[in-house]
Formats: structure tokens, sequence, C-alpha cells
């Protein structure tokens, strides 16, 4: 069954709505409240987004020389990936 996790980016106020396995929700709520490795859902969420795309970026070097043609993404790329 999946359930909704809601997360909510302060920067930009916006909400993203995934569906995730409810034992998924078990395994970060123990990584974040048990472990205490994050302040929040919402940190883990957002840091594991950001790693990922890092691996898709390094992965992909024309992604990035892309980027760097294109000033908007290559400064959105420049805030996602610096932000905390």
């Amino acid at each position: 069954m999946l359930e909704e996790v809601y997360i909510v980016f302060q920067n930009y106020t916006r909400i993203l709505t995934v569906k995730v396995s409810k034992q998924l929700i078990q395994l970060i709520d123990y990584i974040v409240y048990e472990l205490g490795l994050y302040s929040s859902r919402s940190e883990f969420i957002r840091e594991a987004i950001r790693q990922h795309i890092q691996r898709i970026l390094e992965n992909n070097k024309k992604l990035l020389e892309e980027a760097s043609d294109r000033k908007p993404l290559k400064k959105l790329l420049h805030e996602i990936l610096s932000s905390p």
C-alpha cells in the first residue's frame, strides 16, 4: 500500500507529493527519528533527491555541458546542489 508524503521546500514554497510504500516510510522514520541522522522526513528526502541528481549529472557529463550553455538551467542546478 502506498502512502502520500508531503515535502515542503521552504525556499520555493512548493509542495511535492509522492506516494511511497508504508515500509519505505517506516525505514525513513527509523533513520530520521530513531537514529536521529536527519531533523525531519523532508530533510532526508531533499538530501536523497539532491544526491540522486548529483549522481545523474556525474554519470551524464553531457547534461552538465548543456547546462553550462543555458544560464537558467545552470543557475537552477547551482541553487539546488548548493542548498542545505
